[in-house]
């Protein structure tokens, strides 16, 4: 081990970068539902999201300009993908509405199982190995988690709660039908940061339209605090360029099986940003070994499964 660092250090220094960044792109997305959180506080949901999404797609135009084509406009396969994340982004943003943050990133940690079953269900791919016993121990310990009294099997808030947790779950399979599809798609002549900026302009006008809609008042954006709006750009700095640019490098030198492997980081930082942001904690031991279990659980089974040859396609 030591001749092969001594002979090929270039290759340990690339391997440490690709891990540093996969580590940041975690954390960036882990920090979404918690800026979502502390930032409904002072916007409606889908202005927030126009704001965020609309100074976003002002720097990914800057980044993919070199990039973008008409064919990308007339890509139908691109426009599906952007209305299934603007699905997604909207129950996310709705479920943290009515639960807490720190709960909305646990039930996201259930997309690798609906992925697996997309992939049977779409693409007629196997359910890899251990997807069953890995989904019940991951589902004993959300519960242990939502639940901080198991014993009594009711929640924290009551129906707040279900309605946040089942619009998180709503948001999780989106996400699930995001990745499987594009596995189907021939995307290959279409930079990634090409289709970043097509969208991200998709949901600027999608949140715009529901806003409008919606009747949220726009005029509460000339009254906001300082602060606010060093929220709203952390949010998009951080999460929707930050992360999303730092994923995109990322599965570019790995494959998506062995990023996905750190997902279960996510929880960490966002249990750490929601104590320091929100004051949302896990409040008995029944909840950190439930953060255990479920960490443990998809981490193994995501890690089974990048050291396993792609899934032949068969019966499901």
């Amino acid at each position: 081990m030591t001749q092969l660092v001594t002979r090929h250090p270039s290759l340990v220094t690339g391997r440490a970068w690709v891990l540093l960044v996969m580590l940041a792109a975690h954390s960036g997305w882990a920090m979404y539902p918690v800026l979502n959180k502390a930032l409904l506080a002072y916007l409606p949901p889908f202005t927030l999201l126009m704001v965020a999404n609309g100074l976003s797609a002002i720097i990914a135009f800057f980044i993919a300009r070199p990039r973008l084509s008409l064919a990308l406009s007339s890509n139908r396969s691109m426009w599906l993908f952007a209305l299934i994340t603007a699905a997604r982004s909207i129950t996310n943003i709705l479920a943290v509405k009515y639960t807490l943050a720190i709960y909305v990133q646990l039930v996201n940690l259930s997309t690798p199982f609906y992925v697996a079953w997309m992939g049977c269900w779409l693409l007629k791919e196997k359910i890899p190995p251990y997807t069953f016993s890995a989904l019940l121990v991951s589902s004993l310990g959300a519960f242990l988690v939502i639940s901080p009294n198991p014993l009594a099997l009711q929640l924290a808030h009551g129906s707040t709660d279900l309605l946040g947790i089942a619009l998180a779950l709503l948001s999780s399979a989106f996400l699930g039908l995001y990745m499987t599809w594009s596995r189907k798609m021939t995307t290959h002549d279409t930079h990634p940061t090409a289709v970043f900026f097509q969208q991200t302009l998709t949901l600027v006008l999608l949140y715009s339209s529901l806003s409008l809609l919606g009747g949220e008042d726009w005029s509460i954006l000339q009254r906001l605090p300082t602060q606010v709006w060093v929220g709203i750009l952390a949010l998009t700095l951080i999460v929707l360029v930050g992360a999303a640019l730092l994923q995109i490098w990322a599965l570019s030198q790995i494959n998506a099986s062995l990023f996905s492997t750190l997902i279960s980081w996510r929880l960490v930082v966002a249990l750490i940003a929601a104590w320091l942001l929100l004051g949302e904690r896990l409040v008995s031991v029944w909840q950190v070994i439930g953060a255990l279990l479920v960490m443990a659980a998809v981490t193994a089974y995501l890690a089974h499964q990048s050291l396993r040859r792609p899934a032949s396609s068969g019966a499901c």
